[in-house]
């Protein structure tokens, strides 16, 4: 959908598929990470738009796969601790659940967020 809206403005790179970054590639200006290692880094210069799960959810979607880790829980405490609970500068928080529930509402205020 901000592809539809932003066209050549937005260039998306999911790192897991392309290893196109923000600091290797200029022409991406946004990047996908699911912070599984807990190691990305909070930069000022950057605008960080972190969707996140309830927990419920985010339990209903582990067990649905049979042999999910049992530190899901744990990692999803800090996942949220980092980057929900802690000041993360030029941050919009995008939950799940309200994404689904207003796809185009939180696609404009991704827009203005970003704008």
């Amino acid at each position: 959908m901000l592809q539809e809206r932003l066209g050549g403005e937005f260039v998306y790179s999911e790192y897991y598929d392309t290893h196109k970054t923000l600091e290797n590639s200029p022409e991406v200006t946004a990047q996908k990470t699911h912070d599984f290692e807990l190691d990305v880094e909070k930069k000022e210069e950057y605008l960080h738009i972190v969707q996140c799960r309830v927990i419920d959810d985010c339990i209903k979607s582990w067990e649905k796969i049979s042999d999910w880790p049992p530190e899901k829980p744990l990692f999803y405490g800090k996942f949220v601790s980092k980057w929900i609970v802690s000041p993360v500068p030029n941050r919009l928080i995008v939950y799940y659940h309200d994404l689904v529930e207003a796809p185009e509402l939180w696609v404009d205020k991704v827009i203005s967020f970003i704008k």
